[in-house]
């Protein structure tokens, strides 16, 4: 997995990787972020990836 950009949002951090990460990676990541100094570990959720599936279709463009 080789990430692309991380930036904050609302709520958290986006990570943008060129593959689905796989839970050993997750967990990478988590151990990461708990071993960042100044951070408390404890507010520190498990990562996790989008729940969302939608995506744009176009089925056909009308022409002239």
């Amino acid at each position: 997995m080789h990430s692309e950009f991380i930036c904050p949002c609302s709520g958290g951090i986006a990570i943008v990787t060129n593959n689905v990460p796989n839970p050993s990676d997750l967990s990478i990541i988590e151990k990461y972020f708990k071993s960042v100094e100044g951070i408390n570990s404890n507010d520190i959720p498990s990562p996790r990836l989008p729940q969302s599936k939608s995506y744009l279709k176009i089925t056909g463009l009308p022409y002239l």
